[in-house]
């Protein structure tokens, strides 16, 4: 028979609340349902005392302080954390620094190998030019050894002639000069070999010195890539104490707890605890309306619907009733939990039935509930 009358409220419920023979009122048994906002420790370095309680049970709200862990060792942390940033950020100054010098000195080196380069190339054509001027002597020395030699023959052709006397003076005094010339020519082609050995050596130094400008500058461009390497890993350092800088700086903001609610302290630590990350700090009951739940029979559900208005009385509300709105309703049949047993719903099925308050009430206490009996849900 229970189950042809389960069976007929289950259709009915479908049909849209049909229309039955309801009581005026439909009595319910509940409980406020618990809404509290539990404050845990949050994630910090190690466990930590609590040193400041800002608040006491009671009232209390939103953003308001509530309490207060030591920051002495996450204060050390950051300070730790921001030297390691100013030792990083220095070790990238340092190393450009040195990149800049290295640079000064490619620049120098640079122009130094134009200066020597511009030195051989002026050797070597003051080196040609000698050597023009050595070819012209040689010629020239040629021409004057002939023409004394040419002198000198006329000179012993006339030598036996008594009354050449005059002229084998001019051709003496001739020979004279063209030997001085030779001598001068000589000379100054000594000096031109001279000269043109020191060029030699000139350039033979300047190219040296282009070898060694080479291989210091080969070895400047090595070391400038290693300095680039060693700055690229000291920024990255930089980062990364950047990083740890801002964590000690959220690490040292949570260390003061504030209410995330306004709403009443029902519970919270006491000083001097010490508590681990993680750890239950305070439970706050929020100023927010309270969802009662109950338990319908079928007969009871077939007779409102969700929005019908419900009035919540109990012994601990003397004379007063608080409204409410039913918000769901269930749709399948459950065993209730033994806690909310009524007579009208002893050892059977029940719905669940969830009705939202109008004003805060304490969490987990019974309450009786006042539905109006509606012929229609859906009219």
């Amino acid at each position: 028979m229970r189950v042809a009358i389960v069976s007929l409220g289950l259709a009915l419920t479908l049909a849209g609340c049909a229309n039955v023979a309801p009581a005026e009122v439909i009595q319910l048994y509940g409980s406020v349902e618990s809404s509290y906002v539990t404050i845990s420790v949050p994630q910090l370095q190690g466990s930590h005392q609590l040193l400041v309680q800002a608040s006491q049970l009671g009232r209390v709200e939103a953003g308001k302080t509530i309490a207060g862990f030591d920051d002495r060792m996450l204060t050390a942390q950051k300070q730790i954390a921001e030297a390691d940033a100013a030792t990083a950020a220095a070790a990238v100054a340092l190393l450009e620094h040195n990149i800049s010098e290295v640079e000064k000195s490619q620049d120098k080196l640079t122009k130094n190998r134009r200066t020597i380069e511009s030195s051989i190339e002026n050797l070597n054509a003051n080196s040609k030019n000698l050597a023009r001027q050595r070819a012209q002597l040689v010629e020239n020395i040629k021409k004057l050894t002939a023409l004394r030699s040419h002198y000198q023959k006329s000179m012993n052709e006339v030598a036996k002639i008594p009354f050449y006397d005059s002229y084998r003076k001019q051709l003496q005094k001739a020979i004279n000069g063209l030997t001085a010339q030779i001598n001068q020519a000589q000379a100054a082609l000594k000096q031109l070999d001279a000269a043109r050995a020191k060029m030699g050596q000139g350039v033979g130094q300047a190219n040296s010195g282009l070898d060694n400008l080479s291989s210091s500058s080969a070895e400047l461009k090595e070391l400038k890539a290693e300095l680039q390497q060693l700055r690229k890993a000291a920024e990255s350092g930089v980062v990364a104490t950047q990083i740890g800088v801002e964590l000690a700086n959220y690490q040292l903001g949570q260390a003061q707890i504030v209410a995330p609610v306004s709403g009443t302290i029902v519970q919270i630590a006491s000083p001097g605890q010490i508590l681990p990350n993680g750890a239950q700090l305070a439970v706050i009951d929020p100023d927010t309306p309270k969802h009662v739940t109950a338990w319908a029979t079928p007969e009871q559900r077939e007779q409102f619907c969700v929005g019908s208005k419900a009035t919540i009385t109990a012994t601990w509300l003397p004379g007063e009733a608080i409204s409410g709105t039913v918000v769901s309703l269930g749709n399948e049949a459950k065993y209730p939990p033994t806690f909310t047993i009524s007579k009208d719903i002893h050892l059977m099925r029940a719905y669940q039935v969830e009705i939202e308050t109008e004003q805060s009430l304490p969490a987990g206490l019974f309450v009786d509930i006042s539905i109006p009996a509606e012929r229609n849900c859906n009219g």
